[in-house]
């Protein structure tokens, strides 16, 4: 069973977008509680803090009970996943697995063998729409995984956050039906980054982005890529983007997916005015 500070709790749907809604973590309830974790973990520089996190505390915490500092735990074989307060942003949230995964380079992702991390991190969206207090377009959410030349933590982590809007107004350029067959190369680039994409259709990510990935690039130097995902939703079509840049340091680039993201989350100033 799903382990969470919450007695009704479960993976915050977007389609429930009131904050008063029981069940939904309230980020005043442990936020800052979180940060002060992570604070301290952030002085260590310690690379493998986020793997002793979910090892410790939250791996190994029983029954129906809070998991701190993680806000969320589900450790069916299925799922294998936790859910932290990222120190970073007022609202952005980490899916890490309980199970030991460096980053991208690790050859079980996409192949079957782990759960989907990425359609979990999509359905923990609500966390940051319960940080925010409102609800948030599909359009806005993105997913993120860095390379590992651009992460600080060497256990797998997915950065679930608002999108920029420099990379919204990019991706606003592009046509999805061109990146239907599969993963092309983008123009322009972003921040003058090289991109990868593909658009994938559906409401929910079916498809492991990781397989997608590893299927059109092969698994040698995924490592050094970036994978991010973000929603698309249009009158009479749902899907996702998928991104994903290679980090090439001669010309600059880390590989940092994170870069689309926004930790201000600035799309909810527009939609309060």
């Amino acid at each position: 069973m799903p382990i969470a500070c919450s007695k009704r709790w479960a993976w915050p749907s977007s389609k429930d977008r009131t904050m008063s809604r029981p069940g939904w973590p309230r980020p005043s309830s442990f936020l800052g509680l979180a940060l002060l974790a992570f604070g301290v973990v952030g002085q260590v520089h310690a690379r493998d803090a986020l793997w002793n996190i979910v090892q410790g505390p939250c791996g190994q915490a029983r029954g129906n009970a809070p998991v701190f500092p993680c806000v969320a735990v589900d450790a069916r074989q299925s799922m294998r996943s936790a859910v932290l307060k990222d120190k970073k942003g007022d609202f952005q949230y980490l899916l890490v697995p309980l199970d030991r995964v460096p980053g991208m380079e690790d050859p079980r992702l996409g192949r079957g063998v782990l759960p989907n991390y990425f359609a979990q991190a999509w359905a923990a969206r609500g966390f940051v729409e319960g940080a925010a207090g409102q609800g948030i377009a599909r359009e806005h959410i993105s997913l993120a995984i860095n390379s590992s030349v651009a992460r600080s933590q060497d256990q797998l982590h997915i950065h679930i956050d608002c999108l920029s809007p420099d990379a919204k107004r990019w991706l606003a350029t592009l046509h999805p039906q061109r990146f239907r067959s599969g993963w092309k190369a983008v123009r322009p680039h972003f921040k003058g980054h090289r991109y990868r994409a593909h658009f994938v259709v559906g409401a929910a990510l079916e498809q492991d982005p990781f397989h997608s990935l590893r299927q059109a690039v092969g698994g040698k130097g995924l490592g050094h890529r970036s994978l991010a995902v973000v929603g698309y939703g249009r009158p009479g079509l749902e899907g996702f983007w998928l991104l994903s840049s290679r980090a090439d340091e001669t010309r600059g680039d880390r590989g940092e997916g994170e870069e689309i993201q926004d930790h201000r989350c600035s799309v909810l100033d527009r939609e309060r005015h």
